[in-house]
């Protein structure tokens, strides 16, 4: 905008004027020259001008300057400076003169103030919801002259400037409001306008769900949760009545009017869910709404058999424990998978725990037997799911005599050694007596190897010998032919201990002796456990066998100590020979075992999985060079329709007796049953690397091919109908990454022709065999 004078000002200028150019008129140009200006081109309203410009002259002479804008003198100096203003747009003509008494000089500058508009800005209140009743009006703006403020149906005024920033501050009620700003100067205006929420009351609940009576109860372990607001929240609950900071649990579905949840593991009976909404500007309620509603569940049923499966054949007391007070005695019955029809076990007790007893004659067939439940609570429904111990393994069948058998001399022990064909055992029984004729009343011990020393032996006395095979479910096969020895006396002259040096050898027989009756109760406490978990892990870890081969090194050592007392030694030898002996003895003491605790158990049958069996098919296919078909595919999705695989995890820690000495370990038990028998089968199992990431570290029931070491590992069976695989991990293993590992069964294809294969890795039938925990 051009800049405007009054008419007494425009005189002046003009007279000015003329008086500069007729002085200017009398000096001729020539001499004097304009050598450098430094002006813009342009600039914005609100910037600043600035003009400098100088000459040059050949003569000695004061140069004069003079600045004329749109010819009128604003600077007798050869610079101005000029800061425009809001209204100050527009194209300006600037004159440059130089001159000295001789010449004069002259060049122009057109600069353009071009038009910069007002802008302003609302900064507060923002366009949201608010609970505070007190809103500050904020507006910011660097070129208004004023601004006014108006609220639809609250009213307007003006704003208090402050520099740059006009202020309002009110006190609103709850609604939502509507604010427009007008700022103005004397060029411009501008408008801005936002809209805004006071919100000063918490939300209120209006539906609960579930809603019911004990009659309409759930029968369901969980239970979806619905809440219905007047406006839109942020919803909470939890079992507690506390803050909703302290809330445990937040609507999975709100920030809306409705709000869902899934909540499990409900109570049997009534369920109380105390719930907190807040809002968007952050109401909170103040008291609890609650979700009150009832839930019955069907009884379920854990059942458990005096001694763990697999069961020759006898009578075997069964418990049953109801997760829930029954009406009467449930039923139990059960079946086998080869054969039709179930047989019903009588039950007795009250209340959640009944008893009563199996039945296994001599002519039932190797099988697996599955247990069926029903209960009805005293609210009358009726529950057949059964938690843990379904089935359960049969093995009637006695396993086969052993082979050659011998007895021989092995210094002042007799050593036993014979052969066993098969992998059906569970450990060898020895039978031992001082006559001809032993028979099944001389049991003398037991072992899992084929090989046995007898150390209880005396010198010139002839020992006569039987070994029988026993398989896991306590089926023992008949007596081997008789072997006998006998430890020829030595021929020496004997010269005792002196007596000084006998008292520190009876010292350590002492020790040795004490230690015995610590071994007698640890084996008497092993063969007197009751508890079915138990009595798996000391039947797979073979804990009797350990501890009893602890007390015949024992009673070694005692003998070996003995012997001492009839040498004539000095003390420096007997010392050497103590320590020797001593170091054997706190070997041997440290295996005492005190305690077997069960830290954690889980049964379950594994579920199928198409695309997880389609993955291991193709490992089968890489490891076994089998090039996957359709129709081997297809195969071997229709096997898995006869295939039941069940799975037992128990994490165990021992402790034992007299030391700081704690061992944990996984026994993983698999048992893969299949309703029609498959010839040749191929047993994968996966064992991810968070349970062990070493095959050779893991002492399997059975000798697999290992296949990966990180690991994967197969079993052959030429004809699979059931079949019980364990292995024990020397380690604490988490029950939820034991429940990764995965058992596939494969057959290469139901055309391939039937062998009899040798391979030592290939197994049949119930074949179980004992792996030492340590």
């Amino acid at each position: 905008m051009t800049q405007k004078t009054s008419k007494g000002m425009k005189t002046k200028q003009a007279i000015m004027l003329a008086m500069l150019m007729i002085l200017l008129s009398t000096f001729v140009a020539g001499d004097v020259s304009i050598t450098n200006v430094d002006a813009p081109s342009s600039i914005l309203e609100g910037e600043e001008i600035v003009i400098i410009f100088s000459a040059e002259t050949d003569e000695s002479e004061t140069i004069s300057y003079y600045i004329l804008k749109d010819d009128v003198p604003v600077a007798s100096v050869n610079e101005y400076d000029w800061l425009t203003g809001f209204n100050d747009a527009g194209e300006y003509e600037f004159l440059l003169i130089a001159n000295t008494t001789n010449s004069t000089d002259t060049e122009t500058r057109t600069i353009i103030i071009n038009n910069q508009a007002l802008e302003m800005a609302i900064i507060t209140p923002e366009e949201s919801t608010t609970n505070n009743s007190t809103a500050s009006i904020l507006v910011e703006s660097d070129r208004a002259e004023s601004c006014d403020y108006e609220i639809a149906g609250v009213g307007s005024g003006t704003l208090t400037k402050d520099e740059t920033a006009y202020t309002k501050t009110l006190t609103l009620s709850e609604g939502t409001f509507d604010l427009t700003v007008n700022c103005s100067n004397y060029a411009d205006t501008a408008e801005e306008e936002v809209s805004f929420t006071i919100d000063l009351s918490a939300p209120e609940i209006t539906s609960l769900e579930p809603d019911n009576t004990y009659a309409n109860a759930l029968t369901t372990d969980s239970a979806t949760l619905e809440v219905e607001t007047n406006e839109e929240s942020t919803c909470k609950y939890d079992i507690s009545d506390t803050s909703y900071q302290s809330m445990d649990h937040t609507f999975s579905s709100t920030d809306s009017l409705n709000h869902y949840s899934t909540a499990s593991n409900l109570n049997e009976g009534q369920n109380n869910y105390y719930v907190l909404c807040q809002d968007e500007a952050g109401n909170l309620m103040i008291e609890s709404e609650t979700i009150i509603f009832y839930a019955n569940k069907k009884p379920t049923a854990e059942i458990d058999l005096e001694i763990s499966s697999p069961l020759k054949a006898g009578t075997y007391e069964v418990t049953v424990s109801t997760s829930e007070l029954v009406q009467s005695a449930p039923t139990l019955q059960y079946n086998f998978h080869n054969a039709a029809g179930k047989k019903t076990i009588s039950l007795t007790g009250s209340g959640k725990s009944w008893e009563g007893f199996l039945i296994i004659d001599a002519s039932t067939d190797d099988s697996v037997g599955t247990f069926y439940f029903s209960g009805t609570d005293v609210q009358g429904l009726t529950g057949t799911e059964i938690e843990s111990g379904k089935l359960f393994l049969v093995d009637t069948t006695a396993p086969s005599s052993i082979g050659s058998f011998e007895v021989s001399q092995d210094g002042s022990h007799l050593k036993l050694e014979w052969y066993y064909a098969n992998d059906d055992f569970k450990r060898f029984r020895i039978y031992k007596s001082t006559s001809s004729g032993v028979s099944y009343n001389d049991y003398y011990a037991a072992t899992s190897s084929t090989v046995f020393e007898d150390s209880n032996v005396e010198a010139g006395v002839t020992y006569y010998y039987k070994v029988s095979v026993e398989d896991d479910a306590g089926n023992e096969g008949s007596l081997s032919i008789q072997g006998e020895g006998r430890v020829e006396p030595e021929l020496q002259e004997v010269v005792p201990l002196s007596s000084s040096l006998t008292v520190k050898v009876d010292q350590e027989i002492k020790l040795v002796e004490s230690s015995l009756l610590d071994v007698d109760w640890s084996i008497s406490v092993l063969e007197k456990e009751k508890n079915a978990d138990k009595i798996d892990v000391i039947e797979k870890l073979s804990l009797l066998d350990k501890i009893k081969t602890v007390k015949r090194n024992l009673e070694l050592i005692n003998k070996d100590l003995e012997k001492l007392k009839l040498l004539d030694l000095t003390e420096e030898d007997l010392n050497k020979r103590l320590d020797k002996l001593d170091s054997s003895f706190k070997s041997q003491i440290s295996e005492i075992i005190k305690s077997i605790n069960i830290q954690d158990k889980f049964e379950y049958e594994q579920s199928y999985d198409e695309g997880k069996l389609k993955n291991a098919l193709s490992e089968f296919s890489k490891y076994k060079g089998v090039a996957i078909t359709d129709e081997l595919t297809e195969e071997n999705i229709i096997l898995q329709e006869r295939i039941t695989i069940d799975a037992k995890l128990l994490s165990v820690e021992l402790e034992y007796l007299g030391v700081s000495k704690l061992e944990e370990y996984l026994i993983v038990t698999k048992t893969i049953t299949s309703t029609e028998p498959i010839t040749n089968a191929h047993i994968f199992e996966n064992i991810p690397k968070v349970v062990e990431d070493n095959a050779d570290e893991i002492q399997f029931s059975i000798k697999p091919t290992i296949l990966k070491k990180d690991p994967l590992v197969e079993w052959i069976i030429p004809t699979l109908s059931s079949q019980t695989i364990y292995y024990v991990i020397n380690d604490d293993v988490l029950i939820s990454d034991a429940k990764k590992t995965e058992t596939n069964v494969f057959i290469e294809s139901s055309s391939s022709p039937e062998t009899n294969s040798e391979d030592e890795n290939e197994i049949t039938g119930l074949v179980t065999e004992n792996v030492s925990g340590g």
